[in-house]
This record gives structure tokens, C-alpha cells and sequence, in this order.
């Protein structure tokens, strides 16, 4: 018994001793922040590359007085990332830091009131919504979502929330052999089980909606509930694949609702209009093959735009820029001689200028949309 004593009491001291190192050890490890480029002569080297923070996500507030972004700063001896979130005015002046911390801040948005900003962060364990004051003050988490967060979005009123997150909808390995619980094993009996590098679990990405009574994040509804799809698509959609309609009462959302070979050969994703009082879901671009993404409400929400593919399996195919009459249901392609694929839809204040990026003689370029003559019009050029 004695031996047994002093067994268990040698075991729990190098528990203890392991513990307190491992933490120490995370303790010390030290964040990702700015790294100043070590330049030994005036050659391009990948580690200096690594060095440079990379900028993205910039989000203008609704004054349009104050930029809001995000830089991911790289470490080559820990080989990972972090990213922090910083504002500035719209001239540039007035920078600052506003997150800083070892976790990756995302997903940054203005609430619609514009003094605070909503965003996405995994330090309390999981990806929860934070949301902090223009200056980054008053950090508050404000939702306790089951499982975590993907990306989310304000409705234009500021009283609800869509926010996407997986959801478990296929038996699985686990399922099937519950006593197996560290088998790695995957069982494949049809396609799509690997898309680029994201293999199939399971689970799907679905959108939920939830209120916010200006403190938290309340209830969650599943809009796409059963259904085995994705949306955003699966593996590099993000946020610019679903979004509000002017009043709140709709959500428009790319999905590409096919399975199996079907799902493997074809590209023929639909735009979706979800109707939130009668909680019905149509189909507003059905008859076009190709991929249909990134809807975007006219400012009246009498019109929906969005870019589509014309055949289906052909990922690289030109993007068209399309718009549907919700009204009349007439549907239009904006740009039959465009030689080129528009991104990033983006409305100017007039309600009748439609601004986006094109690749042009492999440089990307902003050009504008005249909605009342069709006349689309470079807006920068150069290298």
C-alpha cells in the first residue's frame, strides 16, 4: 500500500510539474505583431516577404468618415498567423490598434449605428461575436452560440443578426462504429467527399438568424433546416455569397443544393430568397447553369444583382453581371460585351452607380456601372 502511495504521489508531482511547464510554455510564447523585415542586401527574399503584414477585409463606417481593417501579421519560426484589427480616417491619419491579442480577430464589421464595431474572435474558446466601442474599448462577447461562429452580418436596422455555422446533418464514422472513438478512418461510398483540400464531415455550413436587443445576440433560427448543403459554398465562399435586403425581411444566399456526382460535375449553384414572415424559400435564378453568386439588393430593394457563370462545370468561366426585376420578374445580363469578370459589387450613394473590380491586362481595376444607361466606365488604371 505504501508503494501504491508513493507511486500515485511520484505520478501526481510530474502531472503537476508537466502542467505548470506546458503552461509557462504557451505563457511565453510570444505573439504575432509587426515584424521588421532583416534585409541583408537589396534582394526580395521569401522571409522578408513573410514579414509584411497582409491587409484585407477594409469595411468604411456609415458616416464613411472612418476605415475599418485587418492585418495578419506571419511568424515563420512559430508557423502560424495572427490577425488584428485596426481603424483610421478615411485620409489615412488617426490609425490605431485596436485588437491585441494571440487569437485571429475576423469578420469586422460597423454596427449600423456606426459608434461600434461587431466582429468575430475564438479567445474565449470558441468563435463568439464581440462587439467594442470605434476606439476598441469596452470589449463584450454577445453571443453564446453551441459550436462557434463563422462569419455574420448585420441586418440594416441593427435588430438582427444572420451568422452562419456548421450544423451535423450525415451519419458519420463516429455514428456507425461508437466504439471506436479514436478511428481515423473515412468511409466513402459516393462523391463529393474532398473539395480542393476540405473534405466532407459531415456537417454543413447553414445560416441562422437571431435578434439583438442592443447588448445580445437571442435566439437563433436555422434557415436551411435538414437541408445536406452549404452556404456559403464550400471551401471559399465568405460573407459576400449571402446578404439583407434594404428592409430586413428577406435574405439572399448563394447554395448549390445538388449531391453526389450530380454536386461533383456540376458548377450550377442558385441565388435563394428567404422570406422571413412567411419562412418560404425560393429560387430566383433557376434556368441558368453555371455558377450564380454574390447577391446584392438595389438600395429600394426592387431589384436584385448578382454575378452568374454560363455553363456548368466550367469553374473558370466569365463572370456576368445579372439583375432581376423582383417586381416584373424580368431578368438582364448588364454585361453581354464586357470582356471581363466584375467582384466586389459595391453600391455608390446615388442609388444608380454600381462600382467593381475587374482583372484587366492582368492588372485588377475599378470600374462603374451607369444603372440608367448601361455604360460601364474604367475608374483607375495603370500597373
Amino acid at each position: 500500500m505504501k508503494i501504491f502511495a508513493s507511486s500515485m504521489a511520484v505520478t501526481l508531482a510530474v502531472l503537476v510539474f508537466s502542467c505548470q511547464t506546458n503552461l509557462k510554455e504557451n505563457a511565453e510564447i510570444p505573439p504575432i505583431f509587426t515584424n521588421e523585415p532583416e534585409m541583408a542586401s537589396d534582394i526580395m527574399t521569401p522571409e522578408v516577404l513573410w514579414s509584411f503584414g497582409r491587409l484585407s477585409d477594409v469595411q468604411v463606417s456609415p458616416s464613411g468618415e472612418k476605415i475599418l481593417y485587418g492585418v495578419t501579421y506571419y511568424s515563420t519560426g512559430q508557423n502560424k498567423s495572427n490577425r488584428e484589427l485596426f481603424v483610421m480616417g478615411r485620409d489615412g491619419s488617426g490609425k490605431l490598434r485596436l485588437t491585441e491579442t494571440k487569437e485571429s480577430e475576423f469578420n469586422a464589421v460597423w454596427h449600423p449605428d456606426g459608434k461600434r464595431i461587431v466582429y468575430l474572435s475564438p479567445v474565449s474558446g470558441e468563435v463568439q461575436v464581440w462587439v467594442m466601442n470605434g476606439d476598441g474599448k469596452g470589449k463584450k462577447k454577445i453571443s453564446q452560440v453551441a459550436g462557434g461562429i463563422n462569419s455574420l452580418a448585420f441586418s440594416p436596422a441593427g435588430d438582427r443578426v444572420l451568422f452562419t455555422k456548421d450544423v451535423k446533418v450525415d451519419t458519420t464514422r463516429a455514428d456507425l462504429y461508437p466504439d471506436l472513438p479514436k478511428a481515423d478512418a473515412r468511409i466513402i461510398t459516393d462523391l463529393m467527399y474532398r473539395h480542393w483540400d476540405t473534405w466532407e464531415d459531415g456537417a454543413y455550413s447553414h445560416i441562422f438568424v437571431a435578434g439583438f436587443d442592443g447588448e445580445q445576440i437571442l435566439g437563433e433560427m436555422d434557415i436551411m433546416p435538414g437541408e445536406p448543403y452549404d452556404s456559403p459554398l464550400m471551401p471559399f465562399g465568405g460573407t459576400e455569397e449571402i446578404t439583407w435586403s434594404p428592409d430586413g425581411k428577406q435574405i439572399a444566399y448563394t447554395c448549390k443544393k445538388l449531391k453526389g456526382k450530380d454536386y461533383t460535375l456540376s458548377t450550377n449553384s442558385q441565388i435563394y430568397l428567404y422570406d422571413l414572415e412567411s419562412g418560404e424559400t425560393s429560387n430566383m435564378t433557376a434556368g441558368l447553369p453555371g455558377y450564380d453568386k454574390a447577391p446584392l439588393f438595389s438600395p429600394d430593394g426592387k431589384e436584385l444583382y448578382w454575378l452568374s457563370m454560363e455553363r456548368a462545370g466550367f469553374e473558370a468561366d466569365r463572370d456576368r453581371l445579372f439583375r432581376l426585376d423582383l417586381v416584373s420578374g424580368e431578368r438582364t445580363c448588364l454585361t453581354p460585351e464586357f470582356d471581363h469578370s466584375p467582384s466586389g459589387l459595391t453600391w455608390g450613394n446615388d442609388g444608380n452607380t454600381l462600382y467593381f473590380i475587374a482583372g484587366m491586362m492582368a492588372t485588377f481595376q475599378i470600374c462603374r456601372l451607369d444603372i440608367s444607361t448601361g455604360m460601364i466606365t474604367p475608374v483607375t488604371a495603370g500597373d
